[in-house]
């Protein structure tokens, strides 16, 4: 099995089992599910098509996922979130600084970002496909 069907598998085992009850009562810009499927190619295209480099895709209780594409050579421009935030590659290569660490990334690599903390992607080589999930713990 691919990183990428791997870590999307156990991601899927570690939500259906989470006893935070990540799919309680939502706001209404939350979706209200008890499971869904995304289709990353899906995703993708509807990120193309509107012109845009993060597409949010999922937002429920204490869970918001989106897909984050940057061409290469592209400038990540993006500031510190106020969330716990983890980076899931699916394709592409780029550095990665949070705080004073820089590290190479590629497909497969997954990491993490603690609340209100400096970060970006760098020197991207290929173009960086990457799920990002963010806690929506207020």
């Amino acid at each position: 099995m691919s990183h990428r069907r791997s870590f999307i598998a156990t991601l899927g085992l570690v939500l259906a089992s989470n006893p935070l009850k990540l799919l309680a009562k939502t706001t209404s810009k939350e979706q209200t599910m008890n499971s869904k499927f995304y289709d990353i190619a899906s995703l993708e295209k509807e990120l193309k098509s509107g012109n845009r480099r993060y597409l949010p895709f999922l937002n429920v209780d204490k869970l918001r996922t989106g897909l984050y594409v940057l061409p290469a050579g592209a400038e990540d421009t993006q500031q510190p979130h106020e969330h716990d935030e983890v980076y899931y590659i699916l394709s592409g290569k780029a550095k990665f600084v949070a705080g004073q660490n820089e590290t190479e990334v590629q497909e497969g690599a997954v990491l993490y970002v603690k609340a209100n903390i400096e970060h970006r992607f760098s020197e991207i080589e290929e173009e960086l496909k990457v799920l990002v999930f963010f806690s929506n713990m207020k």
